[in-house]
């Protein structure tokens, strides 16, 4: 399950309304601590930090 807005103007998928009502969600980062200072993963976390919902 995703939001609307993120899968709207994707070719091929089906969007279709979820069996009972979701409420909204708070956006979440959380890593091990082997994680912090590995590039890849701190792209990553600025990536998604980033993304406006």
């Amino acid at each position: 399950m995703l939001p609307y807005r993120l899968v709207r103007d994707e070719p091929g998928l089906v969007v279709i309304e979820p069996p009972l009502a979701v409420p909204g969600f708070t956006k979440v980062l959380v890593w091990h601590e082997r994680t912090q200072a590995d590039p890849a993963m701190r792209w990553i976390r600025r990536q998604l930090a980033a993304v406006q919902v």
